[in-house]
Parts: structure tokens; sequence; C-alpha cells
């Protein structure tokens, strides 16, 4: 019965990964998780779907966030401005809410690991394509760790799962998972280079994310995903997930064993292609976060006595 309480709606987006599912929890309260990204279609069919659902867009009462990206995120501003939805996100997503954030922070960390100004520069402009995706948004609530939520017949439990965001959360109700990103069953989600939002320390993504993939590995029920196709059990997509990352550290090691390098370097020596404008930021968060493994392992050093970072293989 409580499977029947959950509605998929499947909305397009601009970005390479396709089109994005959010959930309407039709029940006593009516619940939105996730929202699609702003633009004039993804709005249209949002409420035409909720329609054809029997449930209009202003009936919603809540818009619980799985995390900040502008995929799930972006028509959160104007939902709860022209509609009154109430807004509720993890405290960690705050500051990843408002545009522009962190710009130093990256120009700073990408001189010091030798990234081209050009590819810098490429870089910057594709975060402002990006953030026309979203508007700055200040939410009704914040949802924590393990807390309970009702909307009548059903009480999830918040789950706060980060590496492919840092205060990514899901959603757990009687063998239902709501994962956002967290868990994909075709791809496996990225772990996105980014600053903690209090102090100036980069995000450990990929750690953390391998820690929230081996939480969802002792986990069951049927997984409602962020992008691709329903499906039960997460334990083996999990498992899938992490020993594809065995491959892909291992690929690291072998572009640490050329030779002490920077982080660019390295990069390029996993992904050739790093270096085209439109991939590089992708490509570096991927590497960063094995390279954080490695020296976690004991399999590399870092050396940061000069003014460019360098990695050494052990």
């Amino acid at each position: 019965m409580s499977h029947k309480m959950i509605h998929q709606i499947t909305l397009p987006t601009p970005f390479p990964v396709g089109d994005v599912h959010v959930y309407l929890i039709k029940d006593e309260k009516n619940v939105l998780i996730d929202c699609g990204c702003k633009t004039e279609r993804a709005y249209e069919l949002l409420l035409n779907r909720l329609n054809q659902l029997g449930t209009s867009i202003d009936e919603i009462d809540e818009l619980w966030l799985t995390h900040a990206h502008p995929d799930h995120s972006g028509l959160a501003a104007r939902l709860q401005k022209k509609h009154g939805i109430a807004v509720g996100i993890h405290q960690t997503e705050l500051r990843y809410m408002h545009k522009n954030q962190f710009v130093d922070r990256f120009g700073e960390w990408f001189k010091k690991h030798q990234v081209p100004d050009y590819l810098v520069l490429a870089m910057d402009g594709g975060r402002v394509w990006y953030q026309s995706y979203y508007d700055d948004l200040v939410p009704d609530f914040l949802i924590k760790d393990k807390q309970k939520l009702e909307t009548g017949s059903l009480t999830f439990t918040a789950k706060h799962l980060p590496g492919h965001a840092p205060g990514h959360l899901a959603f757990f109700a009687e063998n239902i998972i709501i994962s956002g990103d967290v868990l994909l069953d075709h791809i496996s989600s990225n772990a996105i280079l980014t600053f903690e939002h209090d102090t100036p320390k980069r995000v450990r993504a990929l750690c953390q994310q391998r820690d929230s993939l081996n939480f969802l590995k002792d986990q069951k029920g049927r997984v409602y995903p962020g992008h691709g196709a329903i499906f039960d059990n997460p334990q083996p997509i999990a498992q899938k997930h992490l020993d594809a990352q065995e491959v892909r550290y291992q690929q690291v090691i072998k572009a640490l064993k050329e030779g002490e390098a920077s982080m660019f370097t390295i990069t390029k020596r996993v992904f050739p292609q790093a270096d085209q404008p439109g991939i590089t930021f992708l490509c570096i968060s991927e590497v960063v976060g094995y390279l954080d493994l490695s020296i976690d392992r004991g399999d590399a050093l870092f050396d940061e006595s000069s003014n460019t970072f360098r990695y050494i293989g052990t």
C-alpha cells in the first residue's frame, strides 16, 4: 500500500545526466521530494503531471530536498514564493543554495594545483551557466540526520548520506528508499569537488561517498532514485559502484607511479581529455577524490611545502 502513495514525476534538465525524477508522496500531507531545475518547461510539466495525479501545486504542503544541485532544487524558490510550499533541506546544504559561493577558494585552489588559467576561466563560465538554473533560497525548515518526517500514514527517516553533495539526504520508510543521487542503478554519481560550508577546508567527497555506499549496501527496500530506473535491493548496486571505484583507484595509482606531479598533471594522466573545457571540472573532481583515498591508504604523500602542491606515490 505504501508504494502506491509514491508517484514518480520525470522532468527535463539541460545537464548531461538527462532527466531528473522527483516524487510526490500523496498522503494526509502532500509532500514533494525534489522539484527539478529552473526552466519554464520543467515548471509547466511539473504542474501538469501533478494535475494528472489529482493534486494541484497549491495542495503541496512541503518540499523535501535531497540536495542543492539545481536539477533537484532549481524550482524550489519559485514554489516557495509563488505557491507557499514550505521547503526543507539539510543544514550542510544551506550555503550551496546561494550563488557565487567559494569562488575565491576555487580560484586559489586551482592555481596551487597548476590548473591552466584558460581552464579556470572556462570553469568560471560554466559556473555562471549552471547557476542560471536556480534562484537563491532560504529554506523554511532544516532536516536533520535520523529525523522522523510524517506524511500521515507514512513515517520517513531522513538519513544524511554525503559524497555527491555534502548535505545529501535520502528518505527511508517501510521498504522505501528515496535516494536522490546517492544511489543510481545505471551510473555512479560524481563525488563533486567543493568546500566545507563552515571552514576553508575542501570536502573529502569520494571518501564520504564510499561511506554512504557502504551504509546503503546493508539496507533493504525499493529504491526510488533521482535518475534512471526504480530498482529493488540496493546491496548489489552499491557493491557494483564500490567495485568500480576500486578499478578507477588502481588507474590513479598507476598515474602516481609515473612520477611526482601536480593534481592536474595526474588528472591528465588518467583522463587525457581533461584539458578540454566543459569536462575539466568533473575530471578533477574524480581524480582528487582518489588522491584523498590514496593518502588514507598510504599509497601517496601530499607535498604542500611550496606555492604549487604535489602528490608523490609511495
